[in-house]
């Protein structure tokens, strides 16, 4: 063979080689891929969950109920916990319930409820507790977390309520509770206790009857008639000087007298009342006549004693002689 031709041989034959090696990957991998494909297709899937992007949760306390608290009186004391949006996706659950210092929890109980709001429906929960005060003062309930579990496996969030102080005011007065501690008295002592009572009572009977009888009636003076109240006031124009008020003041005393005691005689002067008076009284009274008109018009007072006789004519006119 010619050098040319194995040239050319030497040449083809790397060239037909790799035609074969070609034709040779292209038959293994006809082979291999459709058994690669089926078990691509029979291995399982994982596929997340999707979150609920339009939840809205929130937590709140309520209480306590009613909202004065006394020593030995229970209230209700509420977590509630509402959410919108994917309501059946989440499950809120009290991962730490609140601690009660200075409270006893009596019970507690769980309660679910839908409702609608703004046109949005709503769930809440609501985690109720029954508490009584131990002792009057402060008292402490303490701060509780709330964990609600969406549909993804690994989303646990947490919410938590503030700690809460309370005032317990004292126990109230309770005639139950006194007859009740009464009871579990011994009859001695209740039988002791009822004796000091009726005692005490029968002292202050005793003192106050006494008192209503030392007591001195008051004693009330007579009402006096316009015709003495007549007479005191002329003594007192005497006293003072004034002796034409005084001779005054006993004309009207008269005068008053008189028409008491003739109603049916009503004369302009008092000299007009001379044919009404009795027979015995009639010189009195024309000597009482006499000095008033002497006494009005001499520019000389009375002496004392004719001061005094008037006064006593007066008194038998009117009948106090």
């Amino acid at each position: 063979m010619s050098p040319q031709s194995r040239s050319i041989l030497r040449g083809s034959y790397p060239t037909s080689c790799r035609w074969l090696r070609f034709f040779f990957y292209c038959l293994i991998l006809g082979c291999i891929a459709p058994t690669v494909g089926s078990a691509e297709q029979n291995s399982p899937r994982t596929v997340a969950a999707p979150s609920p992007e339009n939840l809205e949760i929130s937590v709140q306390t309520e209480g306590p109920i009613p909202v004065t608290v006394h020593k030995g009186k229970s209230f209700d004391w509420r977590i509630v916990i509402r959410w919108f949006g994917e309501v059946d996706s989440v499950v809120p659950e009290l991962k730490n319930p609140p601690t009660f210092e200075g409270l006893h929890s009596l019970s507690s109980s769980t309660t679910i409820r839908t409702g609608v709001e703004s046109n949005r429906r709503f769930v809440e929960k609501i985690f109720s507790y029954r508490l009584v005060g131990e002792r009057e003062g402060e008292a402490t309930i303490g701060s509780a977390a709330i964990e609600y579990r969406t549909e993804k496996p690994s989303d646990h969030p947490i919410l938590s309520t503030n700690r809460q102080m309370i005032t317990l005011l004292p126990e109230p007065f309770s005639l139950k509770k006194v007859i009740a501690r009464w009871s579990t008295v011994g009859t001695a002592q209740v039988a002791a206790a009822s004796a000091l009572v009726l005692i005490g009572m029968s002292v202050t009977l005793h003192y106050w009857n006494r008192s209503r009888k030392t007591v001195l009636p008051v004693e009330t003076e007579p009402t006096k008639s316009p015709c003495e109240t007549a007479l005191d006031t002329a003594y007192r124009f005497r006293v003072e000087g004034d002796i034409q008020e005084y001779i005054r003041t006993l004309e009207k005393a008269v005068r008053w007298s008189f028409e008491a005691q003739f109603p049916e005689a009503k004369p302009a002067a008092l000299e007009g009342y001379r044919s009404q008076i009795a027979t015995e009284r009639l010189p009195i009274f024309e000597r009482f006549i006499q000095f008033c008109e002497e006494a009005k018009y001499t520019p000389i007072a009375p002496s004392p004693d004719l001061l005094n006789r008037a006064m006593e004519d007066v008194k038998n006119l009117i009948g106090m002689r």
